[in-house]
């Protein structure tokens, strides 16, 4: 209730003014989770601790970009955008969290394509979340946005079912499994580039492509079904990617 108070509030609300259909809240948060302040007052009180952003921002006191979150609404999803708030010593005193509809990754993966030239046959890219393999947007294939490539037993997809966030249809409506795909990147470190099958093609092996976006839990991948391959730079192609991701997100 303090003046200070109002001051952030409103700070937080002109923020969220900015693009109010993409952005569900500004929160700021203390040094152990907990939501001080939120433009949404309902979140007010609620714990981040757990959260894999919040430990990546108190360890390295760096931003953030997290995964796919899912709500209790199943047509509901999110991701988090974390910022440390520091004293001039560089002390964390706490962070600011961006709750965006996740929707707003496949607006910008759209309009990165329209700056693009045309690209080479049947080429796809996409952007997936690094820890239940969610496909978070997609250049071709938007069936695709929100799938995961985890088989359903995963027990990463187990754990979301026990918390009440996927049901038994869910898991079956949802999971598109590539063995293949995860496998690779999961090994991202080793290996790049590699061969495996496109979900975008039927299965078609694909040569493809892959990097991690710094500071984020999202890896872009691009790639290209060998039957159509002409002269395709995939390391182009994936730094153009990335540059533009960088460019709209981090600018």
């Amino acid at each position: 209730g303090s003046q200070a108070e109002a001051v952030v509030t409103e700070t937080l609300n002109a923020l969220k003014d900015k693009s109010p259909t993409n952005i569900r809240s500004y929160a700021l948060v203390s040094q152990n989770g907990i939501n001080l302040l939120d433009t949404n007052p309902a979140n007010v009180g609620s714990n981040f601790s757990t959260q894999p952003f919040f430990s990546y921002v108190v360890a390295n006191n760096k931003p953030y970009a997290s995964g796919l979150t899912l709500t209790n609404d199943r047509n509901d999803q999110v991701i988090y955008f974390a910022s440390p708030i520091t004293s001039k010593s560089n002390e964390m005193l706490g962070m600011v969290v961006v709750t965006y509809n996740a929707k707003i990754l496949q607006a910008v993966m759209d309009a990165m394509l329209r700056a693009r030239p045309t690209v080479a046959i049947d080429e796809y890219t996409y952007l997936i979340d690094e820890t239940n393999f969610f496909i978070l947007a997609h250049s071709t294939s938007l069936t695709l946005d929100y799938k995961t490539y985890l088989n359903p037993d995963d027990p990463r997809l187990m754990s979301l079912q026990a918390q009440g966030l996927l049901s038994p249809e869910d898991l079956q409506s949802i999971s598109i499994p590539q063995p293949e795909i995860v496998e690779r990147l999961s090994n991202i470190d080793n290996i790049s580039a590699f061969q495996a099958p496109s979900a975008e093609n039927d299965n078609e092996t694909a040569e493809t492509s892959a990097i991690r976006i710094s500071n984020s839990n999202w890896i872009v991948v691009t790639g290209q079904p060998i039957s159509t391959i002409s002269n395709i730079t995939l390391d182009q192609t994936r730094n153009a990617v990335l540059i533009s991701v960088i460019i709209t997100f981090l600018a």
